[in-house]
């Protein structure tokens, strides 16, 4: 390979050396002359390419030596003014001016363009650079003109355009000669020429003005926004490049925050970014309150916006380049940049006191700090932390906040997620609601599934950390999900199956937030609701192997001797039953069939739920309590779901207890005829039945007879408590129990207690009073014990 080499280093074919000796200029230098002594073929027609046909671009042997050839030929005064003379007369043709603004060929060798046109040589030539840039100055709003009429007929090309190849030789020159002047002839022609050239010309601004003549241009562009705010971008750039001192700087914020609420959504990330850029300890306040008034995040669903092209016949534009993205860029970016801005957003918002002022701008300035890292972070956790403790903010905010713009917050995702991480460890009460608010409306609002994974990741964690707090927040998370969102959250259900591993570290609140989210997950529905099928079969949202491994963990749990197991199995069965109830409420009235069948199951899997436990009297009195805290709790309480029992399934229920309490409690009292009278004040209270106890030195009395005669029934506590068989003996275990749900059965019914009315009044079973008096206490143990569950 040939080393790398000055093309002007080559010897030419006539034998000459490397460099040419240039020969002074003899004649007037008009146009023609200094282009043939240039040695530029393509611009004249009797160029070097005699009896062929006109080049369609500029060509030159060497352009180092045209170069040469140009400043020794321009270089006094006389040939200047005669050359620009020749020049001016010589673009009036629109062809070789088009010519002349288009790169030249280097032909010898290397066939590339050099980059520099023959307009451009003439620029870079200090004695005529002020004169040439005016020259095509001048033909700018003629070719602007013409071009902006061809553009709306569809036919023109910007690339290659007039104007824009004008605008091209102007860019980056090696050296400015008169900066005052150029501003001026572009300040000039700026008016009069058309809205694209306008805009390339503020972007060639920067390069050549002075700062004495900041405030000259300075006027003028605030003059051009008050017409059109299409100007803001390059208004923005040029502003942001010119470095104004701090005077002109303070004036140009303040007209730009007056253009702030009428700016176009495009420009709006570009300025809120130059604001705060801008903006300096003096004026810092203020720039942020203006923009803090100026930014309104309206809803999705405001009539106001754009209607979506589902049709996609207009341009597609990605969420990652929507206004709303660009502006929380922006944001980030300005605040990382500008510490005065930190710090008045610090103050700013840590200042709002008032829960209904907060704005989405608060939570995204706060978000942003955070993102920052470092002090910065700190400063904004604690800020966020002292408003949800203190109550000058709520979780709704964080919500209203965040709903329908979490595409937009991408670039702030790991901060959000961070910050419900941090507030789930918290023990404040708002904190830990606010970071179910945040993990609900991360995983609803995003698009993305590894997202979602993640958000299901995190709150593994949490459930897996053995701490209590944690726990909870992660399922009441969950929960929330799967009641309000559960055919989103049923999509990650094999995520979810995992938590059936770790059921023996959940207290019952736990168990029954685990298990009433899988219910709901499982949940039958008709086919019509579930996606729009005429069919009328029940369908499952969370899918059959979900369904199938909660049921075989529930089974092998209720099956187990543990009474530890078992009690995993009955709040499992008991969410489960929970929600068929519910979900058979929904189906009477859509597929009775279907609403048949699941009644058929629910009184299955409820039945199968008492064999299961009445081996176990502990575990029989924890399912008859459950369901009585099931039967009494109100909305929000507890699990969060109210039991509402169909009537069918509370029959049922009540006739379960009464079964209970019949078989192993209630004896029939017998009534003499003798002992009939015909009101209560003739009763005989005294009546005392005989009553069979294995132990001989214990006598059994009636107690508390409050009906007399009357009363069909009576309680058998001691003969249980003194029993030899011990699964008699534990039956007082859940007598309580069996009691509570036979009052709540009747509450959900009857609103009354009337249905026991006779059991309310039955006397008591117990020792016999006497021996209390007379020393003689007999079994110490038992009659202590009949006692108790007396007072029980």
């Amino acid at each position: 390979m040939l080393p790398l080499s000055d093309t002007s280093n080559i010897l030419q074919q006539d034998g000459v050396g490397k460099r040419q000796r240039l020969e002074a200029l003899q004649e007037p230098a008009t146009f023609q002359l200094i282009v043939e002594r240039a040695g530029i073929d393509g611009l004249i027609s009797n160029s070097r390419t005699s009896g062929h046909s006109q080049l369609q671009t500029p060509a030159v042997d060497d352009p180092r030596q045209a170069k040469r050839q140009l400043a020794a030929d321009l270089g006094n005064t006389a040939a200047c003014d005669a050359f620009l003379s020749s020049l001016s007369d010589a673009l009036a043709d629109d062809e070789l001016l088009h010519r002349c603004l288009l790169p030249i060929t280097v032909t010898v060798q290397v066939r590339a363009d050099s980059g520099d046109s023959f307009m451009r040589m003439l620029l870079n030539l200090l004695p005529l650079q002020q004169q040439v840039a005016t020259l095509l100055l001048h033909k700018l709003p003629e070719f602007s003109q013409t071009e902006h009429e061809d553009s709306g007929a569809g036919s023109s090309n910007t690339a290659t355009s007039v104007p824009g190849l004008i605008l091209g030789q102007l860019r980056w020159l090696e050296q400015v000669a008169d900066e005052a002047g150029l501003t001026s002839t572009v300040l000039e022609v700026l008016p009069v020429c058309s809205l694209s050239t306008q805009q390339q010309l503020i972007g060639l601004l920067p390069e050549v003005v002075l700062p004495q003549d900041h405030e000259v241009v300075m006027e003028t562009l605030q003059g051009l926004l008050d017409q059109d705010l299409s100007f803001m971008a390059q208004v923005l750039d040029c502003f942001s490049n010119m470095q104004l001192d701090p005077q002109l700087q303070d004036l140009v914020l303040s007209s730009l925050l007056g253009q702030l609420p009428a700016v176009e959504v495009d420009d709006l990330p570009g300025l809120v970014k130059y604001l705060l850029i801008s903006a300096d300890k003096a004026n810092a306040d203020k720039v942020l309150t203006a923009v803090r008034s100026g930014l309104h995040f309206v809803s999705p669903s405001d009539p106001r916006l754009a209607v979506p092209d589902h049709k996609q016949k207009g341009a597609m534009h990605p969420k990652s380049k929507s206004p709303e993205a660009l502006l929380v860029k922006e944001l980030v970016s300005a605040l990382q940049a500008n510490e005065a801005a930190t710090a008045a957003c610090l103050q700013l918002v840590g200042g709002i006191t008032e829960p209904n002022s907060h704005r989405c701008f608060d939570l995204l300035v706060l978000l942003a700090l955070h993102a920052k890292g470092g002090p910065d972070r700190k400063a904004a956790e604690a800020c966020l932390k002292k408003k949800l403790v203190d109550g000058h903010a709520t979780s709704a905010w964080l919500s209203r906040s965040l709903h329908g713009y979490q595409a937009s917050y991408r670039d702030l995702w790991p901060s959000l997620l961070s910050l419900a991480e941090f507030w789930s460890r918290a023990r404040e009460t708002p904190l830990t609601t606010a970071s179910v608010h945040l993990y609900v409306d991360l995983f609803v609002g995003v698009d993305s599934s590894q997202e979602r994974q993640q958000v299901l990741q995190t709150l593994h964690g949490h459930l897996g950390s053995g701490v209590a707090g944690e726990q909870d927040v992660a399922l009441q998370a969950l929960s929330v999900l799967a009641r309000q969102h559960r055919s989103l959250l049923s999509q990650y259900s094999s995520y979810l199956a995992n938590i059936l591993d770790h059921l023996e570290t959940f207290t019952n609140s736990q168990l029954q937030q685990v298990f009433s989210m899988f219910a709901a997950l499982t949940a039958a529905q008709p086919a019509g609701a579930a996606g729009g099928s005429s069919s009328s079969s029940a369908v499952a949202v969370g899918g059959t192997r979900l369904q199938d491994e909660l049921v075989i963990t529930l089974n092998k749990a209720l099956a187990q001797n543990s009474a530890g197991y078992k009690r995993i199995g009955v709040v499992g069965n008991l969410a489960l039953l929970q929600q068929s109830a519910a979900d058979y409420e929904l189906m009477l009235s859509a597929d009775e069939s279907a609403a048949g069948q699941l009644l058929e199951e629910w009184l299955s899997r409820a039945n199968a739920v008492f064999i299961q436990c009445q081996s176990h009297p502990g575990v029989l009195a924890f399912v008859l309590d459950q369901w009585s805290e099931l039967l009494e709790q109100r909305a929000g309480i507890g699990s969060g779901l109210q039991m509402h029992m169909p009537k069918p399934m509370l029959e049922w229920l009540s006739d379960k207890t009464n079964d209970l309490m019949n078989t192993a409690f209630l004896a029939d009292l017998p009534r003499p005829e003798s002992s009939i009278r015909a009101s209560e004040d003739e009763a005989m209270p005294g009546l005392q039945p005989e009553i069979s106890i294995h132990d001989p030195n214990l006598v059994a009395k009636l107690w508390f007879n409050l009906d007399g005669s009357y009363s069909p029934v009576y309680v058998r506590l001691l003969p249980p408590a003194v029993s030899k068989d011990p699964s008699k003996r534990a039956q007082l275990v859940w007598l309580p129990a069996c009691l509570r749900l036979m009052a709540a059965c009747l509450q959900r019914t009857a609103a009354d207690l009337r249905g026991i009315d006779a059991l309310l009044g039955c006397p008591l079973a117990l020792p016999d009073p006497t021996i209390f008096t007379d020393g003689r206490w007999g079994c110490f143990y038992h009659n202590l014990l009949g006692l108790f569950y007396l007072i029980k």
